[in-house]
């Protein structure tokens, strides 16, 4: 897999590469951007992927995903993990992945998904947790996240809200 990345990112250096010798007169008329990119006569494909949630998004935990960002690119790198009570593995380590996790309500999540962390015992926190089904877990977050957006309703009561701090 290091040698995809260091190959994928030699191909995007050169192609990207804004220093160009300096030529003249014929030659600079025989120079053309294309005749710089380095050609593969292999024409080799990349397999991976670019859009890859893990338990940290909020919608993902809802889904009942509770992987950390390490689980994914573990799974990537073709190691075996425990998903829903079972191991998983691909059956070839990809050659990039890309976490891509929403930043909204990271805070809540990480609540959610580590003991000790402000707010794991609440008992809305708790219930988050052990919903038994996709419909009460949707049901929560509307009435703790959605309708909260909106203007009404309690919020999420997991993480502390910051404080200003005098400058």
């Amino acid at each position: 897999m290091r040698k995809s990345y260091t190959v994928a990112l030699a191909l995007c250096l050169a192609a990207c590469s804004s220093e160009k010798e300096e030529t003249s007169g014929a030659e600079a008329n025989d120079t053309s951007a294309e005749a710089d990119v380095p050609q593969n006569p292999l024409k080799e494909a990349y397999f991976g992927e670019t859009h890859v949630h893990t338990g940290v998004s909020m919608d993902a935990f809802i889904g009942g995903n509770r992987l950390t960002p390490e689980d994914a690119y573990r799974f990537a790198t073709g190691e075996q993990i425990m998903v829903n009570g079972s191991m998983h593995k691909i059956k070839r380590p990809l050659d990039f992945a890309a976490v891509t996790d929403h930043s909204e309500f990271m805070g809540e999540a990480y609540s959610l998904m580590n003991p000790g962390a402000p707010g794991y015992d609440d008992p809305v926190a708790k219930s988050f947790r052990e919903a038994k089904d996709l419909k009460t877990a949707l049901g929560l977050y509307g009435k703790y996240v959605l309708t909260p957006l909106a203007g009404g309703g309690d919020r999420l009561p997991l993480v502390t809200p910051c404080r200003q701090h005098d400058r």
